[in-house]
């Protein structure tokens, strides 16, 4: 009986991420409509682009958001408050020192004519708009870094219901101020004080798990910690680029707008599935880290058995799926389409599922401090995908063959996370402690 009871509770946490993802892609969904409706499209595409800029927030803390899921983690396990308080107050220095450089490079750049010009837009107006993107890039980078240090203390319910309630304030608040030939500055500045509210609210529930501690030796190491993990993450979230991004720009590039119009439909559906598994697999993360393997014969064993377990059940969105695709492709475009891109659909559908596999083994290495491995494998992985779509013929059949290849690649994740967990079973001292 004790194995479903904390199996269920594991999935209660998992759900919590999940919620957050749909909530943020479904008032997405029911943004798009509205706005290009009232804006037209010139400042509809002025909303996409400022966006997509906010993918590039990780950059103000150089990635330190990203890493301080796993080091939180582990510092807070320790019982370490004082560390854990020196490492948020560190990156939050960071990202004002990064944010700040680069408003002075804004203001340097204004004042010498250096900003260029949009059609529509005459430069007085850019400068308030690249004013209020810098601002909004601050505040989600803010907001991902208390997300993050909620998640390390295992709050990822608190995260989801602040995420989902101002989302909703997002959607009321655009819905009602946006009218008919507004700029886009107006969903833009509204999204913004929805941010900077979030991440006050989520402060203040940080803060009031982290009692008053005074200074920590441990404080520096913590901080040192944060930076390389961090960095490392970074660096492989760009060499994910080349399997999320490279490959559009090539099929846009190569075989012209319908074509790629038709593959990023059916990746925008296929790439759902790993978006979810995505979502759920982020509570391995503290699970990880709060599990020395190294020093617990047990728990290294219990970490196997949530490895091949979670690997296990990774798979099940996509195979959900595969049968669904015609239907739901019809549904959403047109039974024509569906019929037409249900080879190329069921293609991506397979490419993504091999992905699937390797969030549970990225997740654990991650918690387990083992982030250079997997920026090092996701990166070979990164730059093959580059050289062979620039090398193999121009198909799309070329792209999905290198989607599966870079998925069957990373494959390395969980071998080499369980690979990880054999060896340090082995080091671990006989008879330890049971977690």
């Amino acid at each position: 009986m004790e194995l479903p009871v904390r199996w269920l509770g594991r999935a209660r946490v998992a759900a919590w991420p999940v919620l957050e993802l749909l909530i943020s892609v479904g008032v997405q969904v029911l943004l798009t409509p509205v706005l290009l409706h009232r804006l037209g499209a010139q400042q509809f595409g002025v909303w996409i682009l400022v966006q997509t800029t906010l993918l590039a927030a990780a950059a103000l803390s150089f990635g330190a958001s990203a890493g301080l899921l796993p080091v939180l983690s582990a510092t807070l396990h320790r019982g370490d408050i004082a560390a854990a308080r020196a490492a948020l107050r560190w990156l939050f220095r960071r990202v004002a020192a990064v944010a700040g450089s680069l408003l002075v490079g804004l203001v340097i750049a204004a004042s010498c004519g250096w900003i260029p010009g949009m059609p529509g837009w005459p430069a007085a107006t850019l400068w308030p708009l690249a004013l209020a993107t810098l601002a909004w890039m601050t505040a989600t980078e803010l907001d991902n870094a208390t997300a993050s240090a909620l998640k390390a203390q295992g709050r990822f319910g608190a995260t989801a219901q602040s995420e989902v309630a101002a989302r909703l304030a997002q959607l009321a608040l655009i819905a009602w101020w946006v009218d008919a030939g507004s700029s886009a500055l107006v969903p833009i500045v509204l999204s913004l004080l929805v941010t900077v509210v979030k991440f006050f609210v989520r402060l203040a529930a940080v803060h009031r798990q982290w009692p008053t501690a005074f200074t920590s030796a441990a404080g520096g190491g913590v901080v040192r910690e944060l930076a390389v993990t961090g960095l490392w993450v970074w660096v492989g979230a760009l060499g994910s680029l080349a399997f999320n991004a490279f490959d559009r720009w090539f099929v846009g590039a190569w075989l012209g707008a319908s074509t790629l119009a038709a593959y990023a439909i059916c990746t925008q559906l296929t790439q759902l599935p790993h978006a979810v598994v995505a979502a759920a697999g982020q509570p391995l993360v503290p699970w990880a880290a709060r599990n020395a393997f190294q020093e617990r014969t047990a728990a290294g064993a219990a970490g196997m058995k949530l490895l091949a377990w979670s690997t296990a059940l990774a798979a099940l969105p996509s195979l959900l799926l595969l049968p669904l695709l015609e239907p739901a492709l019809g549904l959403w475009i047109s039974p024509a389409f569906a019929q037409e891109h249900l080879p190329l659909a069921q293609g991506l559908t397979i490419a993504f599922l091999l992905l699937c596999l390797n969030v549970p083994g990225y997740f654990l290495l991650l918690g387990m401090g083992q982030a250079r491995f997997a920026t090092i494998l996701i990166s070979i992985s990164g730059l093959l995908f580059v050289a062979g779509a620039l090398t193999l013929p121009r198909d799309l059949s070329t792209f999905v063959i290198l989607k599966g290849a870079f998925a069957a690649l990373a494959l390395g994740l969980p071998v080499g996370c369980a690979l990880r967990m054999k060896a340090q079973q082995r080091a671990a001292p006989a008879g330890g402690p049971a977690p």
